[in-house]
């Protein structure tokens, strides 16, 4: 529901060309819960959406109307941001080394330790 929400809200102020700076100022709300909200990654409050309503010209219930719509006709799962396109395939990497033999590797480490 919360992104439901998120999208008709961003609609809205899409639809009046106004900026998120202009609907924090219209709503009295910080720009930056604006765009948290417009991402899906805050809930709103009763408050706060009908200060948003009120600032977007349009009544919560209506809004509210709107993102039920939506929900039953896309479904949950289809209003999900599209998933960035998948990694490509990783190439081919080249064999391990071959490990070093017992008596090289303890030469070495002989050596460091003199050091």
């Amino acid at each position: 529901m919360v992104f439901a929400l998120s999208l008709i809200l961003r609609e809205r102020r899409e639809f009046l060309e106004i900026s998120q700076s202009d609907l924090a100022r219209k709503s009295g709300l910080h720009r930056s819960y604006i765009g948290d909200l417009e991402r899906g990654s805050r809930n709103i409050s009763v408050k706060n959406l009908s200060r948003l309503s009120s600032a977007l010209e349009v009544p919560a219930s209506k809004v509210m109307a709107m993102a039920e719509k939506r929900m039953s006709v896309d479904g949950p799962y289809k209003l999900k941001k599209k998933k960035a396109a998948a990694p490509a395939k990783p190439t081919r990497m080249a064999a391990k080394p071959a490990a070093k033999p017992a008596a090289k590797a303890a030469k070495s480490s002989a050596k460091r330790k003199a050091k």
